[in-house]
C-alpha cells in the first residue's frame, strides 16, 4: 500500500470520528432546549364519586365445599325446613322424612330384645339347675346380641329420617316437594 493511500484512509477515519463527536454532542443538547419550553396544563375542580368499572368474562365458579344431599332411608318427605339460596349452619335440619314406620321398627326391635333377654335368663336359670344345656344358653345370648344390634340399626334409621346440614353453606336448588316418595338414590338438594 502506498503512502498517499494510507494518508487518505487516515483522513477519512478522522473525518468520521470528528463527525460522530459533533453529532453526539448536538443530540445531547437537543432535549435541554426542548425542556426550556413550558408544558401546557389544563386545570379543573376535583369531584368526589365512584367509578363504575365493568368487566365481562366467561368462567365458572366452584364452591370450596359442595355436596348433593341424598336420604339414607326410604319414605315420603314430611317437611322441608330450608328455602333455596338460604344460608344454613352445620347441623341445621333441612328435610324430614316421615318416621312413623321407623318408630314402629324401633318398638319392634325393643320388644324382640326384651324377649331375647328373658329367654337368656330362663336358659341360664335352667343351666344352673342342671336342666339346660350350655349350647342353649349360648344361643340365647347370641340372640340377645343380635337383637341389640337390630335395635341400634332401627334407631339409626329413625335418626336418618332427619336430614341435617353437614357443614355451613348456602342451599342450592330444592329438587323435590313435600309428599314426594324418596329413596337413597334421590337427589334432594345441594349445599
Amino acid at each position: 500500500m502506498k503512502t498517499y493511500q494510507k494518508v487518505i484512509i487516515a483522513l477519512i477515519l478522522c473525518g468520521l470520528g470528528l463527525g460522530s463527536v459533533i453529532w453526539l454532542t448536538k443530540k445531547k443538547e437537543l432535549p435541554i432546549e426542548m425542556a426550556k419550553e413550558p408544558t401546557p396544563v389544563e386545570a379543573g375542580k376535583s369531584k368526589s364519586g365512584s367509578i363504575l368499572r365493568r368487566i365481562t368474562a366467561v368462567g365458572s365458579l366452584k364452591a370450596i365445599q359442595s355436596v348433593i344431599l341424598h336420604p339414607q332411608v326410604t319414605g315420603k318427605i314430611a317437611k322441608i325446613y330450608f328455602k333455596e339460596g338460604e344460608q344454613v349452619k352445620a347441623g341445621d335440619p333441612l328435610i324430614k322424612i316421615e318416621d312413623v314406620l321407623y318408630k314402629a321398627k324401633v318398638k319392634e326391635a325393643e320388644a324382640r330384645l326384651a324377649l331375647a333377654r328373658e329367654n337368656y335368663k330362663r336358659a341360664s336359670a335352667l343351666l344352673e339347675k342342671k336342666f339346660g344345656t350350655p349350647q342353649r344358653r349360648d344361643e340365647t345370648l347370641a340372640e340377645v346380641h343380635i337383637h341389640e344390634a337390630n335395635l341400634e340399626e332401627a334407631k339409626i334409621s329413625l335418626d336418618n329420617t332427619m336430614i341435617k346440614a353437614p357443614f355451613e353453606g348456602v342451599m342450592g336448588l330444592n329438587q323435590l316437594s313435600v309428599g314426594a316418595l324418596v329413596s337413597d338414590s334421590a337427589e334432594l338438594a345441594t349445599i
